[in-house]
């Protein structure tokens, strides 16, 4: 039987400890990932809504809730950028679904968050 030194037998457990963390950090970008999947769904069903003729209901309006938040600081923006001219189209979901895989992209390629 051949005895570790303590220097090896602290190197053995600091390797459990790093693979326990990367564990827990991977099951963290997955949630975020998840979740940042969860509110692209809600944008497209909000846009698809938007076109179509149903009036007021309770689904519609805690929609709006979910994703005015984010939609509503890149309308701002995009108002902003265009002055005085009025654009009739709505591009913020656009800009949503670009900035939202920009941040997956980021998440799913960093090694520690």
């Amino acid at each position: 039987m051949i005895l570790k030194t303590n220097c090896e037998t602290k190197e053995y457990f600091r390797g459990a400890t790093d693979s326990v963390k990367e564990k827990g950090n991977t099951m963290v970008r997955y949630i975020l990932i998840r979740l940042l999947d969860l509110a692209e769904l809600l944008i497209l069903i909000r846009v698809i809504i938007s076109w179509l003729p149903i009036g007021h209901n309770r689904f519609a309006e805690i929609l709006y809730m979910m994703t005015e938040p984010v939609l509503a600081p890149i309308r701002r923006l995009l108002d902003g950028a265009m002055g005085s001219r009025r654009i009739m189209f709505d591009f913020s979901p656009i800009i949503a679904f670009l900035l939202i895989g920009l941040i997956k992209n980021l998440i799913a390629s960093s090694v520690y968050i």
